[in-house]
């Protein structure tokens, strides 16, 4: 879905970074150099005076309703996004109007990728949840890549791992048992989610059994049989979309095909 990503030479100066409304800098300053999910959206060693220059480049936080379409497949690229807060889900459909959910995009991740190689999106992003975005425009930020090399290699660095992930699900759906399946799955949205990579954390999940059912390639009635033999197993417990991993160790063994628990599918 992402092969062919290039980045664009700059088609405006610098100095065009610079118009953006001064009473709204402080507000806009905490989404980048002070915000909460720098760490996340910008793991990579990018400098604080470098990234206090990304400051200068979000247009303004977008909020989405739950189901409310971020953009569609075939629109044209015209920022890049960061979520804040909730949820989003990105799918495709076929000629007959059936969906196929590819993946799922948690706080702190990067949306919009997918239009980069042609300058359109190839999938429609709606959220699952209320969503609050941090929106840039795609010509500003390519206008400071340009200039700083080490933004330009974190780029790089979040479309590699969203290439690494699509490969990720195309072989989990492809070849993996459903207990697999759900453990990996499990594993990676606690991986993911803030604070939530070890035993006793609790992970909301913001996406339906539907949804989930979609997107590992399942029947949604596995799904939920799947849940209730994990629970019962004592790996998770689950309290509506609340699940808490309580046997990490355990999880892994059933993502690495373990049998012992019984849980075929």
């Amino acid at each position: 879905m992402l092969s062919g990503i290039r980045l664009r030479a700059p088609p405006i100066g610098y100095a065009s970074l610079m118009t953006i409304d001064a009473l709204n800098f402080l507000e806009v300053k905490k989404s980048c150099a002070e915000c909460s999910l720098a760490e996340i959206c910008l793991p990579a060693p990018v400098p604080l005076a470098e990234r206090a220059r990304l400051d200068q480049l979000v247009k303004s936080r977008k909020t989405l309703a739950r189901g409310e379409n971020l953009f569609a497949a075939g629109s044209a690229l015209k920022a890049i996004y960061v979520v804040r807060s909730g949820a989003l889900k990105s799918f495709i459909d076929d000629e007959d109007g059936n969906s196929q959910i590819l993946g799922f995009h948690l706080a702190g991740e990067v949306v919009g990728f997918d239009g980069l190689s042609d300058d359109r999106h190839r999938v429609h992003t709606s959220a699952l949840d209320k969503t609050s975005l941090c929106e840039v425009p795609i010509e500003r930020l390519m206008d400071l890549t340009a200039q700083i090399p080490s933004i330009q290699r974190q780029l790089l660095r979040i479309a590699s791992r969203e290439i690494g992930r699509d490969h990720d699900h195309m072989m989990i759906v492809g070849r993996q048992r459903a207990p697999v399946r759900m453990a990996l799955f499990l594993l990676d949205i606690s991986q993911r989610s803030q604070g939530c990579e070890d035993d006793g954390a609790d992970i909301r999940l913001l996406m339906s059994r539907y949804d989930i059912a979609n997107y590992l390639g399942l029947v949604v009635e596995t799904v939920s049989r799947l849940f209730t033999r994990f629970s019962e197993a004592g790996l998770i417990s689950v309290e509506r979309r609340v699940i808490r991993i309580l046997n990490r160790r355990g999880l892994l063994k059933v993502s690495h095909g373990a049998d012992e628990l019984d849980l075929a599918a």
